[in-house]
């Protein structure tokens, strides 16, 4: 084994590329001096082969994980904060150019003063676009333009090859929605489940507060929204029967969804996520869709508006105010 090993290696360890004189430049693609060859490679290849190179290079106190990819990594940050230092600094960037906008956008951002400052008020705009539904369609609406403008909410979207049709790409819909990480989290009955879920309540009302709500309509509206997840969360597939790429491949018609989703309009749907051109999609769990419009109906407008708000909010906090970062 150790004779193939070496064989192996003597043949990754050196390559021949010709410059322009016509020379060959000997290049090193594996460093013996990194190996630690006083291991059996047959006892612990891992250790034969880095051995030296892990004790050259431990992991750093900040880090869970040490390695050349993390190296490369730490490398482009680096390189990537000294580009935005550069673009932040420079008052003379021409209107609109690249360099002005990222300056803009990355001065802003380390502004914490000014972040702090401002609280939940970056958000209002969003919240306005929700206040203004007024019935199912208006919710699935705002829901579906958020989707074009990086804010998607209750279900996951995304445009990709056709599982049958590998040459056509395809509208596909799956379950989502939920605040906890999957449908288990809501259900399971063991001590460390219930005591997330109740960590969670308490959650939903904390946030709310922050929003903005006294404490009595926190906790109300905190009820309400975890109601709603929980019946998104009854309707969705486990992780386990999320494998199964024949049970996710259900192929249908706009007039087919229609059928299945009465309270949804998929006509107006596609228009707005921009894809109106298109006949057919791909819905991954239809019982979760056929739920989401049942509870169209069966929820009111104003729940789903603060079930809406409650979501922007929280995808938002880690760019909002430090005591909304914290709490997230």
């Amino acid at each position: 084994m150790s004779a193939a090993t070496a064989l192996a290696l003597a043949s990754c360890k050196e390559g021949g590329k010709e410059n322009a004189s016509g020379d060959t430049k000997t290049i090193v693609l594996l460093d013996p001096k990194n190996m630690d060859t006083t291991v059996k490679p047959g006892d612990n290849f891992f250790l034969y082969a880095n051995g030296t190179w892990l004790k050259n290079n431990p992991i750093p106190g900040t880090e869970t994980r040490w390695g050349s990819f993390n190296e490369l990594q730490e490398n482009n940050y680096k390189a990537l904060h000294e580009l935005l230092d550069e673009a932040a600094a420079d008052k003379n960037a021409g209107a609109g150019s690249a360099k002005q906008k990222v300056g803009d956008l990355y001065r802003s951002g380390m502004d914490s003063v000014a972040v702090d400052k401002a609280g939940v008020t970056p958000l209002q705009e969003e919240f306005a676009k929700i206040d203004a539904a007024t019935d199912a369609k208006g919710i699935m609406d705002v829901i579906a333009t958020g989707y074009v403008n990086g804010n998607g909410q209750l279900f996951g979207f995304y445009v990709g090859p056709d599982d049958k049709n590998v040459t056509q790409n395809i509208g596909q819909f799956y379950q989502g929605g939920l605040g906890m990480p999957d449908r288990d989290y809501y259900f399971n009955k063991d001590e460390r489940s219930v005591k997330i879920r109740e960590a969670y309540k308490k959650y939903l009302v904390t946030m709310l507060s922050l929003m903005g709500e006294d404490s009595a309509t926190a906790k109300k509206d905190a009820a309400d929204i975890y109601k709603l997840e929980e019946s998104l969360a009854a309707a969705s597939l486990t992780r386990v029967e999320m494998r199964d790429p024949y049970k996710l491949y259900n192929k249908y018609s706009v007039e087919g969804v229609n059928k299945l989703t009465p309270n949804i309009d998929w006509k107006s749907m596609f228009q707005n996520l921009k894809i109106a051109s298109e006949d057919s999609c791909i819905i991954a769990t239809p019982k979760f869709f056929a739920e989401v419009s049942k509870q169209l109906k069966a929820t009111s407008i104003d729940v789903w508006k603060k079930y809406l708000k409650f979501h922007t909010f929280n995808d938002a906090a880690p760019y909002l105010a430090s005591n909304i970062d914290n709490a997230h």
